[in-house]
């Protein structure tokens, strides 16, 4: 994995390069991007000592810092998105760690620095999810970047307030495709903080590790549930998994990175729709930059050799009290079952989501009405049954509980005999509490039941999951106890888009 990593990633680094040297339409768009391509850049120079690379990253950092400078000479804050501070400040870092840039170059870029930091100060976002922790990382790279400007203190201020509510916490976020995001930029705000051995030993950063390792489907892919994709996520939890697998001696976490690295890169090369491949090669946003990461963490930290590990029993995903989750497989059948509710922690920042997202049916934060929803099912190498993720179509309220695999209650019912428009007529998120009654496995069957408790709605209702390992089968069985009186519509949902796309209802 380490040199094939290392060959596309020079050779996605050399594309752009070439693009912006290149006179055309599309030469100031190629300039903005080099935010997410100079820092692998420096990852590359730094393994191969290439002088030409270091002169071409160098050439990069002063065009991209000259197309800041304003009419009145002033530095625009071209990095306003604040998962392009941090590597920004990593290609800064090491260009002047070599001595390539003169006095006007570093005094242009420090100012672009802290004119883009000082852009967030009032915007920036809190709680124990991935933006907050985007904007700590970024706030502490601005710092280390320019240590003696006037404002450093303030931006380590923010960084320190901001990685709080995730220092050694749980995340508030039941949601595939930010949970690394997450995790990812807490590791490089503890590399500027200079604790990062500090954070990998956490509970609660072990856990993660763990947890993800667990969630491997037999086709070398991950399921998705919240908002996610899960074909847009995996080169975050490779990163992620390489530095676990550097820090911890894992074989197997390596083997996870690994398998999600070989798997998407040969799916992208042979033309199918994932993000981090296409037939050209790696792609140059930010999918570069996490994978160009990786690499910095093999030679900072080098992984022990990956050794295959085999996902083949039925298991909880590590608890019932965080995660949440149970897989159900054998060698090739797969089925995830999401019963997480919000859980009992992070009341405060869940109540700020709550009030600053136009987002009524999320579950905060970046969460679903999925409870008790089986989000993937699985038969080799197809999918049979899926929910979740960003919706590619036109649904409206894709979060809500309609759109999952899951039983969909509502008070009162249609008066006009039809469902679907009733259920769409209100998609807002009402909070449920949720546990694990039992699971088991048992040789020729394995089960489980969750419970989930409905106190707007006025019921409970478990969920039967009886997996057959010998065939793949798996049937389930809900069950509805009314705890109110009063009238009340129940149906069992199972993703709903190809029939919808039918026109019958």
């Amino acid at each position: 994995m380490e040199e094939q990593l290392l060959q596309d990633v020079s050779d996605a680094v050399t594309r752009v390069f070439d693009a912006i040297d290149t006179d055309g339409p599309d030469q100031a768009q190629s300039i903005r991007s080099l935010t997410w391509v100079m820092s692998p850049a420096t990852i590359v120079h730094a393994r191969t000592g290439d002088p030409s690379l270091l002169r071409r990253t160098h050439d990069a950092m002063t065009r991209f810092v000259d197309s800041a400078v304003a009419q009145d000479g002033s530095m625009r804050p071209l990095l306003a998105s604040f998962r392009e501070l941090p590597p920004f400040c990593e290609a800064y870092e090491y260009l002047k760690s070599q001595d390539q840039l003169d006095s006007q170059t570093r005094s242009r870029t420090d100012a672009l620095i802290a004119a883009s930091a000082d852009s967030h100060l009032g915007s920036t976002d809190w709680g124990a999810q991935n933006r907050a922790t985007v904007d700590a990382a970024g706030f502490y790279a601005v710092a280390d970047s320019i240590p003696d400007h006037p404002h450093a203190s303030r931006w380590r201020g923010y960084g320190d307030a901001l990685i709080e509510d995730s220092w050694g916490r749980w995340s508030i976020e039941d949601a595939s495709i930010y949970g690394p995001f997450w995790l990812f930029y807490l590791i490089t705000a503890s590399e500027g903080l200079g604790c990062e051995e500090e954070f990998l030993e956490k509970v609660t950063t072990r856990y993660y590790f763990e947890q993800y390792s667990r969630l491997l489907m037999p086709n070398g892919m991950l399921p998705d549930w919240g908002d996610g994709d899960w074909t847009h996520m995996w080169t975050w939890y490779a990163a992620v998994m390489v530095r676990a697998a550097g820090h911890c001696t894992r074989t197997d976490y390596m083997y996870f990175a690994r398998r999600l690295f070989e798997t998407h890169r040969q799916m992208g090369m042979d033309g199918n729709d994932v993000v981090g491949y296409s037939p050209v090669g790696m792609g140059t946003g930010d999918d570069l930059y996490s994978l160009a990461t990786a690499l910095r963490w093999m030679g900072q930290d080098p992984p022990p050799e990956a050794v295959p590990y085999s996902l083949v029993a039925s298991e909880e995903v590590v608890d019932d009290l965080v995660s949440k989750k149970i897989a159900y497989r054998n060698d090739r059948a797969f089925a995830l079952l999401n019963y997480r509710d919000a859980g009992p922690y992070g009341r405060y920042q869940r109540e700020y989501q709550n009030q600053q997202l136009f987002a009524f049916e999320e579950m905060p934060h970046h969460g679903h009405a999925d409870e008790n929803s089986l989000v993937m099912l699985m038969e080799g190498d197809t999918v049979l049954l899926a929910d979740g993720g960003y919706r590619r179509t036109s649904h409206d309220g894709w979060r809500a509980d309609l759109y999952h695999n899951r039983l969909v209650a509502r008070l009162g019912w249609p008066n006009d005999h039809e469902m679907m428009p009733y259920l769409q007529g209100n998609p807002q998120y009402l909070p449920v509490r949720t546990e694990k009654i039992h699971f088991g496995t048992f040789g020729s069957l394995d089960y489980s039941r969750t419970r989930l408790y409905d106190d707007d709605r006025g019921y409970t209702g478990d969920r039967v999951v009886l997996f057959v390992p010998a065939t793949g089968m798996v049937v389930i069985v809900d069950t509805v106890k009314i705890d109110r009186e009063g009238p009340k519509s129940f149906t069992n949902m199972w993703h709903p888009d190809g029939i919808l796309a039918q026109g019958d209802f």
